[in-house]
């Protein structure tokens, strides 16, 4: 019988080493709360790299906009386009021309070409009650020495609306791009009959 008790003790003292070591082992394994942090981070992590990407690609965009507008600008500032009687279309596709990225131009893109005898304050953006209005844009290159004030504006729609692009100023979710710049025409020779300033 006392070597039955024995056994039973050291079984029993067996048992007991096993359960401290597996509650030890059990305390030091982090295995499992690598993949629970990963889990928890990853989410907010990628967002965040699609949103860096999103207002990458909106600057971009912004950019060739700009690029466009001051290099057609050229040609309304040299009387280049007067004299060619260019028309807004033609004013356009020249534009468009120069624009690369992700600009839609052949449908998207609206151009305003106003021409001041002097300084005037500038148009406003053509957003009225959450929708892109561009019904106020003209084409008006004017003549020599006149102050000019050339906008393009395009609908811009993000590629993840809900992580990278700032909050949308039209209804219908897109924002509105715009590039505007200002100058005064040269004297050029003038041979397209439209009366010079100052």
């Amino acid at each position: 019988m006392r070597w039955v008790c024995s056994i039973l003790a050291e079984r029993l003292g067996s048992a007991r080493r096993r359960a401290r070591f597996q509650a030890r082992r059990l305390r030091a394994d982090k295995r499992g709360v690598t993949s629970i942090e990963f889990a928890i981070v990853s989410v907010p992590v990628i967002g965040l790299v699609f949103a860096i990407a999103e207002t990458g690609l909106s600057l971009f965009s912004q950019h060739a906009l700009d690029n466009a507008v001051m290099d057609a600008s050229r040609q309304i500032m040299t009387g280049e386009a007067q004299n060619g009687g260019f028309n807004a279309n033609q004013f356009k596709t020249n534009l468009c021309s120069r624009i690369t990225g992700l600009i839609d131009c052949a449908n998207g893109v609206y151009i305003d070409v106003r021409s001041y005898s002097s300084p005037a304050p500038p148009p406003l953006k053509p957003v009225k009650n959450g929708a892109f209005d561009p019904s106020d844009f003209g084409y008006s290159p004017g003549g020599p020495n006149c102050i000019i004030v050339v906008r393009a504006a395009v609908k811009y729609r993000g590629y993840t609306p809900l992580l990278g692009t700032p909050a949308p100023e039209l209804s219908d979710g897109n924002r509105v791009l715009m590039s505007t710049t200002s100058f005064r025409n040269e004297p050029y020779v003038n041979s397209s009959g439209i009366p010079a300033c100052g």
